[in-house]
């Protein structure tokens, strides 16, 4: 049954009432994420909705990955800013705790100086963990603040374009992560 899908749905278009910009960027994004799944049924779709995900309007592809969490039925909780927000773009759920989204479009590396915001962000507020979503590549330093910090996780690539395009769940996804940093965990005490 999807009814939390339906009341996030709900309860984020009663908060963004008046806020044009945002509900227009959410109407794009459904718009792309068709798009993404007819391109997805073509020979070598990975790279072109990685490329055509590198051209789109930041604040749609935020809305985008928003909405297909939102359509896993997870309850989100949509920032109403999208500059002076502190990264965060949403927030959802989970049965650990509270889980920060921060989505950045990049052409090339991911800037590792916005992996570390997040990280601090999730330990001063005391949030479970942090979702990194890019469309960049992640290089060493990035890599290395995740696994030390063990509280942020990437959500780019293949992985993103599965779960955009649907054939990978998002829960599941987190489910597996979750599971390899708890494991991560025990075997650093020892």
């Amino acid at each position: 049954m999807n009814i939390i899908k339906y009341i996030s749905k709900f309860l984020n278009r009663i908060k963004l009432i008046g806020k044009w910009k945002h509900l227009y960027h959410i109407r794009k994004a459904k718009q792309i994420i068709k798009k993404l799944k007819e391109i997805s049924k073509t020979p070598n779709y990975e790279g072109k909705i990685i490329s055509y995900l590198r051209k789109i309007n930041p604040y749609v592809f935020e809305e985008m990955i928003l909405t297909v969490i939102e359509e896993s039925n997870i309850r989100i909780f949509r920032n109403t800013r999208y500059s002076g927000d502190g990264g965060i773009d949403g927030i959802f759920k989970i049965k650990q705790g509270k889980v920060l989204i921060q989505c950045k479009r990049y052409k090339n590396y991911i800037n590792a100086k916005d992996v570390q915001e997040l990280t601090n962000k999730v330990k001063e507020d005391k949030y479970f963990m942090g979702i990194f979503v890019h469309t960049g590549k992640t290089g060493e330093k990035s890599k290395n603040i995740a696994l030390n910090e063990k509280n942020i996780v990437f959500l780019s690539g293949s992985n993103l374009i599965n779960i955009i395009i649907g054939k990978e769940d998002i829960k599941k996804y987190l489910f597996n992560k979750i599971s390899y940093y708890e494991k991560q965990l025990k075997f650093s005490k020892f």
